[in-house]
C-alpha cells in the first residue's frame, strides 16, 4: 500500500503572509540559526496526519467538505511570536492566535472525532492553534533572539477570516518541506 504525508492546515491570506514574511525578512539575517518558513508555506495546522494510505485520500477529501459545512467563517487574530516547547529548549517558532482561538480548537476537536470514528488515531495532544513560522537549528537562543520574542511578545500583526481548509501532501527535502495543495474546502 503506497502512503503519503498528509496534513490538514487552514489557508491563510495573502495578507497575512506578507505580514509574517516582512517580520521574517527582518530578522533573518541576524537570527541565523533558525530555518525560516517561506512565505508561500505559511499555513495553520489543523492536523498533522503524517504518513498515510493514499487509498484514504477521497475519505479525508470528504472529511474537509463536511467540516466546513458545520463551521462558518470566523474572525482572529495573529498575536505575540513565541517557541515551543519553552525558551530553554526552542525547536518551533510560531505567532500565536488569540480572539478565535476556541473556535479553532473546536474545529480542530470535530476534525479529530470523524477521523477517530473511521478508526485513525486521534490526537490527544492539547492543540494550541498557532502558525509555525520557523524551526531552530539550535537548542540555544541568542540573547538577540530572546529579545526578538520578548519585544514581540503580545504584539498584534494582523486579523484575518478563515476561509478555506485544506489537505496537504508534505514532502520532505533537503531544502525543506515542499507542499502540494490536494484538497480545497471553503467556509461559508
Amino acid at each position: 500500500m503506497d502512503k503519503i504525508r498528509l496534513f490538514y492546515a487552514l489557508n491563510l491570506t495573502d495578507e497575512v503572509k506578507n505580514v509574517i514574511g516582512n517580520f521574517i525578512d527582518e530578522h533573518k539575517k541576524s537570527i541565523d540559526f533558525v530555518r525560516w518558513i517561506k512565505p508561500d508555506n505559511i499555513h495553520l495546522t489543523l492536523r498533522f496526519l503524517g504518513d498515510t494510505d493514499t487509498d484514504k485520500l477521497d475519505f479525508l477529501k470528504k472529511v474537509a467538505d463536511s467540516l466546513v459545512l458545520d463551521f462558518k467563517k470566523k474572525e482572529f487574530s495573529i498575536e505575540g511570536v513565541g517557541c515551543f516547547p519553552n525558551l530553554r529548549r526552542p525547536r518551533v517558532i510560531w505567532f500565536g492566535i488569540t480572539d478565535g482561538s476556541d473556535y479553532i480548537r473546536s474545529l480542530n476537536k470535530s476534525l479529530n472525532r470523524r477521523l477517530s470514528d473511521v478508526g485513525m488515531s486521534e490526537d490527544v495532544r492539547f492543540f494550541k492553534p498557532h502558525i509555525t513560522v520557523g524551526r531552530t537549528k539550535s537548542i540555544f537562543l541568542s540573547d538577540c533572539f530572546k529579545n526578538v520574542l520578548i519585544n514581540n511578545k503580545n504584539r498584534h500583526f494582523a486579523d484575518s477570516e478563515l476561509e478555506s481548509l485544506s489537505l496537504y501532501k508534505s514532502i520532505l527535502t533537503r531544502q525543506g518541506s515542499v507542499y502540494k495543495e490536494l484538497h480545497r474546502s471553503f467556509f461559508l
